[in-house]
C-alpha cells in the first residue's frame, strides 16, 4: 500500500493524496491533506472520476497503467517530487486513526462548552431557588430546573468516558426541560435549541463510529 502526492498549490501547501491498493481490484482512495475525499472503484479507475473541492474547483483523478493522473479544472498537477513521485506508506488504520482525532477533538469541544452552559444555568436556577424561598414565592420552578440541570451535567460527564448512559441522560434532561417550560409558561423558539442540538449529536456519533465505541 502507498500513496503518490500531489501538489495542489505552488507552496504544496495543499496537497492530494492517492492511496493506491496492493490489489489492484480493490477501491483507490483519494484524500485532501490526509482527509478522505473519495473513491475509485476498479471500474471507475480507467476512465477516471470527478471530485468537489471546498473551493468549489473540480479534481479529476484516474489511474492509468497503475499510476495516478490527477488534475484541477482541466490543468494536470504534479506529483511533490517531479522527478520521482513522492510514495509513503499510509495503512488505512493510520488513516482512521487521524480522522478520530478530528472526530475526538470536536465532540470534547462540543462537550466542554455544554458543560460550561449546563452548570452556568444550574448555579443560577440554585441561586435563583434560594432566593424564591427567602422572599417567600414558590421556588418549584427554579428547583425543578436545576435539579435537571444535574440531570444534564451527569449525562455531559458521562459521554467523557464513552458511556451510552451518558446521552441518554442527556435526552431525558432535553426532553423533561422542553416539558416542564410548557406549564411555567417557559416555552419559546429558544426552548427546541437543545432539542436540535442533540439530535445533530446523535448524528455526529453515529456517522463518526463513535456510538459503537461508546458502552
Amino acid at each position: 500500500m502507498s500513496v503518490v502526492e500531489f501538489a495542489l498549490d505552488p507552496g504544496a501547501q495543499q496537497r492530494v493524496q492517492v492511496h493506491l491498493p496492493s490489489e489492484q481490484s480493490a477501491s483507490v482512495t483519494i484524500l485532501l491533506n490526509r482527509s478522505i475525499l473519495g473513491s475509485l472503484a476498479s471500474d471507475e479507475q480507467a476512465a477516471g472520476k470527478d471530485f468537489p473541492l471546498p473551493d468549489n474547483s473540480v479534481l479529476n483523478v484516474r489511474i492509468v497503467n497503475g499510476q495516478p493522473q490527477v488534475s484541477r479544472a482541466g490543468y494536470p498537477l504534479s506529483p511533490i517530487d517531479a522527478a520521482t513521485a513522492n510514495v509513503v506508506d499510509l495503512s488505512p488504520a493510520a488513516l482512521a486513526q487521524e480522522r478520530n482525532k478530528k472526530l475526538g477533538g470536536c465532540l470534547i469541544a462540543w462537550l466542554v462548552l455544554n458543560l460550561a452552559v449546563i452548570g452556568g444555568l444550574t448555579l443560577l436556577y440554585f441561586l435563583a431557588t434560594i432566593g424564591a424561598m427567602a422572599t417567600g414565592a414558590s421556588p418549584l420552578a427554579f428547583l425543578l430546573f436545576s435539579l435537571l440541570g444535574v440531570v444534564g451535567l451527569v449525562g455531559i460527564s458521562l459521554i467523557f468516558f464513552w458511556k451510552k448512559i451518558g446521552f441518554y441522560l442527556t435526552v431525558a434532561y432535553v426532553v423533561l426541560g422542553l416539558l416542564l417550560s410548557i406549564p411555567f409558561g417557559l416555552l419559546d423558539v429558544r426552548s427546541f435549541i437543545p432539542l436540535v442540538t442533540i439530535v445533530f449529536l446523535y448524528v455526529y456519533l453515529n456517522r463518526g463510529g463513535v456510538w459503537e465505541k461508546m458502552r
